[in-house]
């Protein structure tokens, strides 16, 4: 899928500030995704700094081509792990040569996830025509456009002799010029990149008198780094991620202009809004019954998977298939693909 996301160490980079205005709705039915004003200067536009690094399992300094590092064979998954000179012995190292991010030629990437506890970092190596092209450490979260264009980067980068700066960009993988995104709540994690937006969004906020759960604010961007839309969407909070959420969120493959959001609505009940984000008006939403699922689901997505390729706001139809346990990622215990419309 050409996505890097860690649910386990997501960086708090909270600043700038958010207005809302909200749209009229009818209390009666009301629709849950409404338009936000979000107000950014300049300022949110500075990286904060940071007195020591706060994943010092990881190298200050890593160079796959000069750190000193071996193997090591364990029992479990990974059953192979590195342990990197210099590091805490909590921390581990696990390569992968391409095999879940494979850039098209002539380009190819080697990532280096540093892991101690529940936290994670990474490192991209990224080459071409085998010579590398650029080295990225101190990952916090990293996801790519579908054509492999664009690289969404937040991460630390050294910036003193003791201080390090919190990075949130949009980097050209050929030219690596970078656009970056503000510091503000609504841009804290990344949630999509298509071939011409990022979508991002923040923590919970205290929900409005006619919600039971948490909105969170939902912010679009082109890749020059520029606002296209700000949002308020009700993305459920999990107990395993009380800040991050398990919704799943983005906009359609083949209609750019249509957010959606795909979220458990009750016990048995799957639901899929869809929302202009030019026009507050125009929405709609398809439902789908789910089964009892063996286990919690960790995410929306390991317990359903969903082709939204022949969907549109006006018509066509989205696919989708169960997993019986919830957890087909790990079970592929995946159900017929079914329709719905």
């Amino acid at each position: 899928m050409g996505k890097l996301k860690s649910r386990s160490i997501l960086i708090s980079l909270i600043s700038g500030a958010l207005s809302f205005s909200t749209a009229l709705r009818s209390q009666s039915n009301p629709w849950p995704i409404t338009f936000v004003h979000v107000e950014i200067s300049s300022s949110d536009y500075k990286s904060p700094e940071v007195k020591s690094d706060p994943w010092d399992f990881e190298p200050e300094i890593f160079d796959p081509a000069t750190a000193k590092f071996h193997l090591v064979k364990i029992q479990g998954i990974p059953s192979e792990i590195y342990k990197v000179e210099g590091t805490p012995d909590c921390s581990d190292m696990t390569i992968d040569h391409g095999g879940k991010i494979a850039l098209p030629a002539p380009y190819s990437m080697t990532s280096y996830t540093f892991s101690c506890a529940s936290d994670s970092s990474s490192v991209f190596e990224i080459r071409k025509n085998n010579l590398r092209h650029a080295l990225y450490t101190h990952i916090g979260q990293a996801m790519f456009s579908p054509n492999f264009n664009k690289l969404v980067l937040y991460n630390l980068v050294k910036s003193g002799k003791d201080t390090w700066q919190r990075k949130r960009r949009i980097v050209t993988i050929e030219s690596k010029e970078a656009s970056s995104l503000p510091m503000i709540e609504g841009a804290l994690y990344i949630a999509t990149v298509t071939n011409d937006r990022v979508v991002t969004y923040g923590p919970p906020i205290r929900p409005q008198s006619n919600q039971t759960d948490p909105c969170r604010m939902v912010c679009i961007w082109n890749h020059r780094g520029a606002l296209v839309r700000g949002l308020l969407a009700p993305m459920r909070t999990t107990l395993a991620n009380a800040e991050c959420s398990d919704d799943d969120i983005g906009l359609l493959p083949n209609e750019s202009s249509t957010f959606y959001h795909l979220t458990l609505t009750g016990k048995h009940n799957c639901t899929l809004r869809l929302q202009d984000i030019h026009n507050a008006g125009a929405h709609r939403a398809l439902n789908f019954t789910v089964p009892d699922f063996e286990y919690e689901m960790a995410s929306v997505l390991t317990g359903i998977q969903i082709d939204l390729k022949d969907l549109t706001l006006s018509g066509g139809v989205m696919k989708y298939r169960i997993s019986a346990s919830g957890r087909g990622d790990i079970s592929n215990d995946w159900g017929p693909w079914q329709t719905a419309k």
